[in-house]
C-alpha cells in the first residue's frame, strides 16, 4: 500500500513502537470518518488501532484491533458485541503477532486481515 509505504518512509527514524504509534494514528483518522460505532469503539493507551469490520450475522458489532503487549510485542484482536444486548464489547479471539519485528509487515498483516473480514 502507497500510504503505509508513505508514512514508513517520514518515521524511519522513530523507535519501532514509535513509527507503529504514528502509522496507526493517521490510519485511525481516516476510518474514525466511516466507523458507523465510534462510542463503544475499543480504546485504551495499548490499542494502537481499532477499524469496525462486518460481523457474522448483521446483529453483530466488530472492531478488528492492532493492540501493543509490550514494547515491540504485538496482537491482532477482535472485539465484538451484539446489537440488540445491552452489553460492553468482549475480546473474542486474538493472534500473537510477536514474532514479527518489521513495522510494514506488521501493518501489512493487519490490514490484509482487515481486508479479509470486509469481503464477504
Amino acid at each position: 500500500m502507497k500510504i503505509i509505504d508513505d508514512l514508513l518512509e517520514k518515521v524511519k527514524e522513530m523507535p519501532f513502537d514509535s513509527q507503529v504509534k504514528f502509522i496507526c494514528d493517521k490510519i485511525q483518522e481516516q476510518e474514525d470518518s466511516v466507523v458507523e460505532d465510534k462510542e463503544i469503539k475499543p480504546k485504551g493507551p495499548n490499542i494502537f488501532l481499532s477499524v469496525q469490520v462486518p460481523g457474522i450475522t448483521n446483529k453483530d458489532i466488530c472492531f478488528l484491533c492492532l493492540e501493543r503487549e509490550s514494547s515491540q510485542k504485538y496482537i491482532v484482536s477482535m472485539w465484538s458485541k451484539q446489537k440488540d444486548r445491552n452489553t460492553n464489547l468482549k475480546r473474542s479471539q486474538v493472534q500473537d503477532v510477536s514474532n514479527i519485528d518489521n513495522v510494514k509487515k506488521l501493518l501489512y498483516l493487519f490490514t490484509e486481515k482487515v481486508s479479509l473480514m470486509r469481503t464477504k
